[in-house]
Formats: structure tokens, C-alpha cells, sequence
């Protein structure tokens, strides 16, 4: 471990966006850009210091400060995670735009590895740092985390100790999205999804369908995304994959209520027929009805 505390996380985030950045003048670029919201992370002001944030909040918890202690995790290496876990995004950065591309248009991998692949570059060699870092972009665990080859090496201690790890790290990951997503909509976000996506109220049956079923999060269903209405459904959905109850309730009381307003102020306003939107509206019923019974009364 090279890495000695959160301070050394930070130097290396601000080596990585001089690096990246190095081509672009600030002063060219309006404040809605991706480069310049990328240089507010030595202000604090952006998802990784987000993420940092919510991380802390998260081992302040007693039910989650006692599982640390329980599998032995390094207090520091968690704010390590939080910190660097999305060095592989400044490589989306279009060089012409300043705006964040697709990292299948960019690189052949997921921007986990690649934030791990830079790690190692670093000198980073503690797995309980590249992993949970590698895969903290992947939902299924079995196919990942648990499949990869170095993981497996490891003694069983050091596996349950990462694989908590990586769980803590994605529900703060999650956390700083939704935290964003609920204050200002999918404002800034929208190049990370298919550009294709329209503003129209429609709720796509098969995202419907997939959703009450409970097994939205599989292979190659994001592909059923055809409007943002589409977007805001699975995003709110996202409580299924945050692992701790903590995590849970500080999404329904901090941010759910924001993002179905967002969402009812899109299927009210946005294009559609009336038939299209009273099947949004009796979709909602059931999809709430959903969350109250799984999640929100704990």
C-alpha cells in the first residue's frame, strides 16, 4: 500500500487532473462544462469529494462502524476508495467538447478498471484497494468481483474483507449520484446515457415489466432505456442494489421525494397521449407500492 492516508488520495487526484486536463484553458470553457466541473474537485465540489463525503457518513453508522471492526477493514483505505474510485472517468473527457463521452467509446473496459489500471500504474499494489475500486461499477458480484482471478487468490478473511468493502463503496458511490441526480435532475448527467434518450413521458413496458419483477439489473437491460421518464424509473429503482439499510433509508428521506417530483414533472409536461400517460401514472402506483412494502417501512 502506497497510499498512507485520504491527503495522498488527494495528491494523486490532482497529479491525474493536471495530467488529463493539462490541454484545456479554463478560462475557455463555461461553468457547465465537464473540464471546468472537473477542476472543482480540488475545491471539493464534485462526485468524488461527494463520494468521500457520503463514505464518511456511512462508517459513522453503529450497525456499519461494528461490520468494520467485524472484517477487519482500514478505516483510511475506505476514504482511499471513495476518493479514487473514478480516476478512469478524466479519460472520457472529449478533448474538443470538454463534456464526458461513453467509455465504450474510449476504452475497450469499464471505467472501473480503468481507475484501477491507474492505480497500479501509480505503484498501487493492495487488493483491497484495486478491487473494490476495479469493480465498483458492476451490480452482480458473482460475475464479477467474486469470478476475478486475483480476487480468488486471496486468503477468506481477505475476500469477505473486500467484498464488504466494495459494498460500502458502491452505496457511497450510489449515495453521490443520487445526491446530485435529486438537487439538480439529470441535468450534466445526460452524456453518460444513450443520446438517443428523448424527453417524452412514456414508461417503457419493458422497463416496467423488468422493474416489478425485480430483475431490472441484469445483463444488457439498460438497453431497454428509451426516454429520461425510462431514466428516472430505474434510477429510483436503484435502492434495490444499495446493501445496507442505512444506505436505504438516507435515499427515501434525502432524495426520493426530489426525484419523483422530478419524474411526476416530466410525465405531466413532456409529449405524450393520454392513454401513454395514465399508464405512467397507474405504473407509479405500483411501483411505489412496491417500495413501501420492500424498503420504505423498514
Amino acid at each position: 500500500m502506497i497510499l498512507q492516508n485520504a491527503a495522498d488520495a488527494l495528491v494523486v487526484l490532482d497529479n491525474y487532473l493536471a495530467q488529463v486536463l493539462q490541454s484545456f484553458d479554463k478560462n475557455e470553457h463555461k461553468s457547465e462544462s465537464t473540464a471546468e466541473r472537473a477542476w472543482l474537485i480540488k475545491k471539493g465540489h464534485t462526485h468524488p469529494c461527494e463520494v468521500h463525503q457520503q463514505m464518511l457518513n456511512l462508517m459513522q453508522q453503529s450497525e456499519i462502524a461494528t461490520d468494520i471492526k467485524k472484517y477487519g477493514a482500514d478505516e483510511t483505505k475506505l476514504e482511499i476508495i471513495a476518493l479514487l474510485h473514478d480516476l478512469g472517468r478524466l479519460h472520457e473527457i472529449n478533448p474538443q467538447s470538454g463534456k464526458f463521452q461513453r467509455i465504450q467509446d474510449v476504452q475497450p473496459c469499464s471505467h472501473g478498471d480503468l481507475s484501477a489500471q491507474m492505480l497500479r500504474e501509480a505503484g498501487e499494489d493492495d487488493w483491497e484497494i484495486l478491487l473494490p475500486v476495479k469493480y465498483h461499477d458492476r451490480y452482480d458480484c458473482k460475475k464479477n468481483l467474486f469470478a476475478d482471478a486475483d480476487y480468488q487468490k486471496l486468503p477468506n478473511v481477505e475476500r469477505e474483507r473486500i467484498y464488504f468493502m466494495w459494498r460500502l463503496l458502491t452505496d457511497a458511490d450510489r449515495l453521490g449520484n443520487f445526491a446530485v441526480i435529486a438537487k439538480i435532475g439529470l441535468q450534466g448527467m445526460s452524456e453518460l446515457f444513450d443520446n438517443r434518450l428523448h424527453s417524452y413521458a412514456k414508461i417503457s413496458s419493458e422497463i416496467q415489466n423488468a422493474i416489478m419483477a425485480g430483475n431490472f439489473f441484469s445483463e444488457g437491460s439498460f438497453d431497454w432505456r428509451q426516454t429520461y421518464a425510462d431514466v428516472w424509473v430505474v434510477i429510483m429503482d436503484m435502492i434495490t442494489l444499495l446493501h445496507f439499510d442505512y444506505s436505504r433509508q438516507v435515499f427515501i428521506k434525502n432524495y426520493l421525494p426530489q426525484m419523483k417530483n422530478f419524474l411526476f414533472q416530466e410525465i405531466k409536461q413532456a409529449p405524450a397521449t393520454e392513454g401513454e400517460r395514465a399508464d405512467a401514472f397507474a405504473f407509479l402506483q405500483r411501483f411505489y407500492e412496491k417500495l413501501n412494502k420492500e424498503y420504505i417501512r423498514f
